[in-house]
């Protein structure tokens, strides 16, 4: 792999080599566990969030409680894989809006890379 894209977290590794389609996902606190996903099988990303409204004065913001990168599988609409990218219970994740800024980051670098 010649990866062209890579993101290092406190939480993740990442990586993309756009010439060959494939994804890379490394496990950060065991550097032998990683996920290569081919994304000729992969119809679709999306980042999916969960969280509560949280009153701040005379406004409702929702305070995010999880932040993940999901991608289907080609013509269905089981999750091949879910890369966490924050999760409240989680004492590696950073500021929410920071990694929710880095999910949509790689959303839209992955859907460039979706077979059309």
């Amino acid at each position: 792999m010649k990866l062209d894209q890579i993101e290092v977290t406190n939480s993740l590794l990442l990586g993309l080599d756009s010439n060959t389609k494939k994804f890379l996902v490394i496990d950060p606190k065991d550097h032998s566990k990683y996920e290569v996903i081919d994304l000729k099988n992969v119809s679709k990303s999306l980042v999916s969030k969960s969280g509560h409204q949280q009153k701040i004065g005379n406004k409702s913001k929702l305070a995010l409680t999880h932040i993940g990168l999901e991608l289907l599988r080609n013509n269905s609409a089981e999750k091949i894989k879910e890369v966490v990218f924050y999760d409240e219970d989680d004492n590696d994740s950073l500021d929410a809006d920071a990694q929710l800024f880095i999910a949509n980051k790689w959303d839209n670098l992955i859907r460039k890379n979706l077979s059309a």
